[in-house]
């Protein structure tokens, strides 16, 4: 995944921050949980 977003970078030549968030969604019985995490991981 961080080499398929860091060639679209290059390619597009984007001057861009680029952070990987994570969103997590549980289903409870009768409604549901979202979790929104930012900067989830760093890569290099």
């Amino acid at each position: 995944m961080v080499l398929a977003m860091n060639e679209y970078v290059l390619k597009k030549d984007l001057e861009v921050e680029v952070r990987f968030d994570i969103v997590a969604i549980t289903k409870n019985k009768a409604s549901f949980d979202i979790e929104h995490l930012e900067d989830a991981f760093l890569y290099f």
